[in-house]
């Protein structure tokens, strides 16, 4: 009985083990499938999606004042919003 309890134990943590590694080696997969695309697409010339520096490039440094960034977000958008005290702000006025 304990030989075949300790049996059933040892089997229950390969069984564990085996499916830990099956996620991994997916994971794995996957990972390794979205590299090969980003190269693929960079190859092709695709447009790579934006990063951080790029993000901070284009809305932090090129900017030379407050107001800059408020017209290239869009301040004549913001400048009609009209307060609604029981909805809040409405783009609808």
């Amino acid at each position: 009985e304990d030989a075949r309890d300790e049996a059933e134990a040892v089997a229950n943590i390969i069984a564990g083990h085996s499916l830990r590694m099956e996620e991994r080696r997916k994971k794995a997969a996957a990972a390794a499938a979205k590299a090969q695309k980003a190269a693929d697409d960079a190859d092709a010339g695709t447009a790579i999606p934006e990063t951080f520096a790029d993000y901070l490039e284009k809305w932090v440094y090129s900017v030379k004042d407050h107001d800059e960034l408020l017209d290239k977000v869009g301040g004549s958008r913001l400048m009609r919003l009209k307060n609604e005290p029981h909805l809040g702000y409405s783009t609808r006025h």
